[in-house]
């Protein structure tokens, strides 16, 4: 198979990209791991491949999704430990009024890669929490989810019904777990087609 640049990406502020979510546009949401404290931050990539900066002021961007019809987006920002709830407007894309859905403590480790279930509850990876926390749509966190491995970096669901519950580690393994609830089918990337 044959690997080609589709587009480029040239931001001294960013060392690299990390956790993405497409949009039903095509379009996705890029999150960067900064290059110096505090200059990664969030940005839109869209299906002309244009890169466009939406906001700095973390070292590391993290889990998304988007719901509510395209109207609120979740945000990890895992330098600060924070799930952030963010306004978003559906046609435009652009986000406003960021509040904290979830702090968190410092013995819980630290929040990574996320994803929604059916219900609107929030299943939140925690590296160096050997656990997936999973949060009412409120932010409360209503149960945890043991991982036999500290660094816990995402989750996804799939499978034929959307009723397993993927989970993604920085040491190798990639764990499955059914969870009595369903994941939303996500909008693929309409990137370089």
């Amino acid at each position: 198979k044959h690997v080609r640049t589709i587009a480029t990406f040239d931001d001294p502020d960013a060392a690299r990209f990390n956790d993405v979510q497409a949009l039903h546009d095509g379009s996705v949401y890029a999150g960067t791991i900064a290059a110096n404290p505090g200059s990664g931050g969030l940005y839109r990539v869209g299906t002309d491949l244009s890169i466009r900066s939406l906001f700095k002021g973390t070292d590391v961007s993290n889990g998304m999704a988007v719901f509510d019809e395209g109207r609120s987006l979740l945000w990890t920002c895992s330098t600060s430990k924070r799930i952030v709830l963010f306004d978003r407007d559906p046609k435009t894309g652009e986000l406003t009024s960021g509040t904290d859905l979830y702090q968190a403590t410092p013995d819980e480790g630290t929040p990574d890669g996320l994803t929604r279930d059916i219900e609107g509850r929030i299943w939140s990876a925690r590296w160096d929490g050997a656990c997936v926390a999973l949060h009412a749509s409120d932010g409360r966190v209503l149960d945890r989810l043991p991982v036999p491995t500290d660094r816990v970096t995402s989750v996804c669901y799939g499978g034929t019904d959307l009723a397993t519950l993927y989970i993604t580690t920085s040491e190798g393994p990639i764990y499955e777990s059914q969870t009595n609830t369903f994941g939303i089918e996500e909008p693929r990337s309409g990137l370089g087609l």
